[in-house]
């Protein structure tokens, strides 16, 4: 089943191990070539069960030991588009939005839509909006600015004790 270079191949990822997932891995490995324990017994000894024992031995088997220090989970599994291709998307409503003009999220939804090829929500727009920090820069109406201007003339000078 293993040659003696598997075993020296073993050995050092022992010493390569930097979490204690991946020394777990290697470890169900080592008892098995070294002491031929079952994958019961190994289970009992890491702490895993016999079907994490088995399926990390078969990895090393199909795979090698680069099999036993990548992480084959977590990820966007369910994105319509790049991160990439949505900042592309997003540059051209943020440029217009810093020159004053909101953001319209039925034309981000639109460029969107057209880009990943299907129908999104419109909260996948809000959340792709929160995502890349972009906010609608809303200009202030002209009577709002000259409203507060005159609240600020209007207030009483802060009085001084002397």
């Amino acid at each position: 089943m293993t040659s003696p270079s598997d075993i020296l191949v073993i050995r050092k990822a022992l010493e390569q191990a930097m979490t204690k997932d991946e020394f777990r891995k290697v470890l169900c490995l080592w008892l098995k070539v070294a002491l031929s324990l079952t994958s019961k017994q190994i289970a009992i000894g890491t702490g895993q069960t016999p079907a994490a024992v088995r399926k990390t031995q078969s990895r090393f088997a199909s795979e090698g030991v680069q099999a036993l220090f990548t992480k084959p989970r977590g990820g966007r599994k369910r994105e319509n588009i790049s991160l990439a291709r949505e900042r592309q998307i997003l540059n051209k409503f943020q440029r217009r939005a810093q020159r004053g003009s909101v953001l319209n999220v039925a034309e981000i939804q639109k460029a969107y839509e057209l880009s990943a090829g299907k129908p999104v929500a419109e909260s996948t727009i809000y959340r792709l909006i929160a995502r890349h920090g972009l906010r609608r820069y809303l200009p202030r109406a002209r009577g709002e600015r000259i409203k507060t201007q005159s609240v600020r003339a209007k207030r009483k000078p802060k009085e001084t004790n002397v």
